[in-house]
């Protein structure tokens, strides 16, 4: 599981997969909990860490 948000902002994207089936959600305006570590939106998606895989979304 991966947060997407805004340095500032206290709700982002969030995104979620299996990593056998490569399969997933993406959730948009999702509140962010403290602690977790958050990829930030201001950086180009290259320089963005941790990684989100080409996964398969779920519909």
């Amino acid at each position: 599981m991966v947060f997407t948000a805004l340095p500032a902002d206290n709700a982002g994207y969030v995104s979620f997969w299996c990593d056998t089936c490569m399969e997933g959600l993406h959730v948009c305006r999702a509140p962010i909990p403290d602690g977790v570590t958050v990829r930030p939106m201001d950086k180009p998606i290259e320089e963005r860490n941790p990684r989100v895989p080409n996964y398969r979304l779920v519909t």
